[in-house]
């Protein structure tokens, strides 16, 4: 689909950037001009941007929204929207002629899936100077930009393994081996079949389409041992801080996140899914032309420090070649972009998914049910 998606056994250079060219040819325009918006976007005043919430959105509106405003005037509008039903409501208001939202969150499979829902930024995001110029290979997605990469992964607490931790997603189903409550996403059911057949023994080469049958039957073996379906990233946290579970998956930051408190977490990569996101332009935005100007700004030298502050505390790399100025105080073994574990993590066929994508949510509705 596209550089980032496409990759096989990566480097973290070829993942983030193919940086040094073009970094100093970046920051040898240097930061002179001021950030400059269109007589259009100003006009808008506005614009709403739709977010599952929570630490993340937290951590855009300290970092970038309120920047942006004062950068442009353009007031920014935060919502909270569950995942799962994001689409469904905004498929609705397209169809009433009523849309609400200017930028929602997408990824590899909506970018697929939901395209006549978003709007054209061109092949090579040519409406997007800035992006164009300082975006890390890969993020321009015709259909929107990507800002996060990492993993739907394994958090393992240490301390109730002093033998060992599983290392991988067949050790996660491992329970005789390694007892304890365990916690998994209620609403990531590809990402759930996918961790299932991979620690069933099914390679990645052989991993697409989803045999449905085979990922539930593999999940019946641990839904006795699942303590927490969780919805959030916030209830995620609290059952592990709570010791309700001993081991979770999480979005990789997240992992990164509870090791800086001074959790003894442990990180498994190996059989769990990548998970890569950004934002995307709806077609019928009612502020449009201010949508544009805030991804523009997201990559502009303007905020460069402000996108590295954001990535650094959501533990993800940025997406704007020039915020790799600035140097990060994390390590680089614990991004999921670090070659170890970017390439031991699962990628997607969202060709295939398109076709599946509803049979798996439907069956896997009926198994969490019972």
């Amino acid at each position: 689909m596209e550089q980032l998606l496409r990759l096989g056994r990566a480097t973290r250079r070829s993942v983030m950037a193919l940086a040094a060219g073009a970094l100093l040819s970046a920051t040898a325009l240097g930061s002179a001009f001021a950030f400059e918006v269109s007589a259009e976007a100003k006009a808008e005043g506005e614009l709403v941007i739709a977010t599952a919430g929570g630490f993340l959105q937290e951590a855009l509106a300290k970092h970038l929204y309120d920047n942006f405003t004062a950068a442009t005037g353009i007031k920014v509008i935060p919502v909270t929207i569950n995942p799962q039903e994001q689409w469904a409501k905004v498929k609705a208001d397209s169809e009433a002629g009523n849309v609400q939202w200017d930028l929602v969150n997408v990824g590899p499979d909506s970018l697929v899936l939901h395209q006549q829902l978003l709007t054209d930024l061109g092949a090579k995001c040519e409406a997007l100077p800035n992006l164009v110029k300082n975006g890390a290979p890969g993020v321009c997605q015709q259909y929107g930009f990507l800002y996060i990469l990492g993993g739907y992964i394994l958090g393992v607490n240490a301390d109730h393994y002093p033998n060992g931790t599983p290392k991988n997603a067949a050790e996660f189903f491992d329970t005789e081996k390694f007892p304890g409550p365990r916690a998994l996403s209620s609403n990531e059911p590809v990402y759930n079949m996918m961790i299932a057949l991979t620690a069933d023994g099914v390679t990645q080469d052989k991993l697409w389409p989803i045999d449905i049958d085979r990922a539930l039957k593999k999940m019946d073996t641990i839904k006795p041992h699942i303590a927490s379906w969780w919805t959030s990233s916030d209830e995620a946290l609290r059952n592990w801080r709570s010791d309700e579970v001993y081991m979770s998956t999480f979005w990789a930051g997240r992992v990164t996140q509870l090791r800086d408190e001074g959790e003894n977490v442990k990180a498994v990569w190996a059989g769990f899914p990548k998970d890569i996101s950004g934002f995307g332009i709806l077609a019928k935005a009612p502020h449009p032309n201010a949508a544009k100007a805030f991804i523009d700004y997201f990559f502009s030298d303007e905020a460069a420090k402000s996108v590295f502050e954001l990535a650094e505390e959501i533990n993800y790399d940025p997406p704007n070649l020039k915020a790799l100025e600035f140097p990060s105080n994390t390590p680089p073994e614990d991004r999921a972009t670090y070659p170890d574990n970017w390439n031991a993590l699962l990628s997607m066929n969202n060709d295939i998914l398109k076709g599946q994508r509803e049979e798996i949510e439907k069956r896997w509705q009926e198994w969490i049910a019972q």
